[in-house]
């Protein structure tokens, strides 16, 4: 770790040596120079603190003196960070810049940001990939509300090899169809181990599963469709994945018995310490994997797909984050000159080389700062899905969906692999939510 710390802090120096010369072209807003000004970051575990305050944060104050940086981390619970960061926006006591999650969740809070074409210049927008994910309302002609962070994330089966091991099970050809992965669980547990550790309490495996279920059958597209309204989201491929999804907790003990009633974050911190078989997440979690267990008793595949869905072998994932500067900041040229500062190449890179969760979205990127091998084999598959077609990869219905709709989502997921509600009745309340907030549009 020593390593990789002391080259991050050559990354983070280079950056600011090159950036520190870097001035805002706008006319208004305070830059700093010799008044003390504070920048506030709101940051949903996006940056995170080993990247966002210890190597972005300090480098950004060491290239510009007389302005700190304010990072402050947000809740872990989605709902909790969107409804703090909504009252705070509401009084315009929110933060100079904001982590989002890139997709819908940047177009639905469109009223508190920043619109930034005027901002960045062809040069900028061309050193990066994923600007459609930060388009008002996805039109290619929509305001840019923030800038995409990083080549995005993928949702993954991780397994233990030492735990697959002792239930006398090979991963080498790992399952790519939903009933091949839950007949793969059933093998491990008939070898005496717990197939699937699980914290579900807030949804969000559902979300995961859901994305490679559903968007196995109708792609990228048909959730867009979901979205203008012209596919209703209660389908007939939306609850047969809801039904599949369901077999996971209704089939025998193929999760741990409290799954619902652990946070994601418990069962993570139960398989990071070797707790279960298999672990359903994304690429997010590499770098903890590799510290924890050690990337050598790893292996990881993609959320299989219905073996019904005409794109076996898809992954569902895709750009996952943006930085997004406030409407109401009373920083706001010194705010645009952070997010410009933290999408560099230098930064990007040196995000990559500490945390070791998704590569650089950047064109110019090292791919060579990608060391840890669990990213560096997604990172090949994802690659090789995307060579299949555009419809190998799978942008997440909670991605393009306003987050009125994705906040129900979460909490349908958990009540759907609890029992408290039927497959057919969840659907049918995230349609009659989507359609209360078109009409509120």
């Amino acid at each position: 770790m020593r390593t990789r710390f002391a080259a991050t802090c050559v990354l983070a120096l280079a950056a600011t040596t090159a950036l520190a010369a870097c001035g805002s072209d706008d006319d208004g807003g305070n830059t700093g120079g010799d008044e003390n000004v504070t920048l506030t970051v709101w940051d949903r575990s996006i940056l995170r603190p080993e990247f966002g305050q210890d190597i972005l944060a300090t480098a950004f104050e060491e290239a510009h003196p007389g302005v700190t940086v304010e990072y402050i981390e947000q809740p872990s619970d989605i709902a909790q960070a969107d409804q703090a960061f909504r009252s705070a926006s509401l009084a315009e006591e929110g933060p100079d810049v904001v982590s989002l999650y890139a997709g819908g969740m940047v177009s639905s809070f469109a009223d508190f940001l920043e619109p930034l074409d005027e901002h960045l210049s062809d040069e900028d927008i061309d050193a990066l990939d994923g600007w459609d994910t930060v388009r008002q309302g996805f039109d290619p002609d929509g305001a840019l509300l923030g800038v995409p962070f990083g080549a995005g994330t993928y949702f993954e089966v991780f397994c233990n090899t030492q735990n697959l091991a002792a239930a006398g099970v090979d991963a080498s050809t790992p399952p790519t169809t939903w009933p091949e992965f839950l007949d793969f669980l059933a093998s491990i547990r008939d070898g005496g181990q717990l197939p699937v550790m699980m914290g579900n309490q807030e949804g969000y495996t559902g979300a995961w599963v859901m994305a490679a279920l559903v968007g196995g059958q109708i792609g990228t597209d048909g959730f867009f469709e979901m979205y203008a309204g012209d596919r209703p989201i209660d389908s007939d491929e939306f609850v047969e994945a809801y039904q599949a999804y369901q077999e996971l907790f209704t089939t025998d003990r193929l999760t741990n018995p409290d799954a619902g009633s652990l946070t994601n974050g418990d069962g993570e911190t139960k398989f990071f310490n070797g707790e279960g078989a298999c672990f359903i997440s994304g690429d997010w979690q590499d770098g903890p994997l590799d510290e924890n267990l050690g990337a050598e008793n790893v292996v990881t595949f993609p959320i299989p797909v219905l073996d019904s869905s005409s794109n076996v072998g898809a992954k569902a994932g895709g750009t996952a984050s943006a930085l997004a500067v406030t409407n109401y900041s009373d920083n706001k040229d010194l705010a645009i000159e952070f997010v410009k500062f933290a999408t560099s190449k230098e930064m990007l890179d040196a995000y990559v080389e500490a945390l070791q969760i998704e590569p650089s979205n950047h064109v110019d990127a090292d791919v060579e700062l990608i060391q840890n091998p669990l990213l560096r084999t997604q990172t090949e598959a994802t690659q090789a899905a995307s060579e299949q077609g555009p419809e190998f990869l799978i942008f997440p219905f909670d991605s393009i969906m306003p987050q009125q709709v994705n906040d129900l989502f979460y909490r349908m997921n958990a009540a759907v692999a609890g029992g408290q509600t039927s497959p057919e009745d969840a659907a049918s309340q995230l349609q009659a939510e989507y359609e209360n907030w078109q009409q509120s549009q």
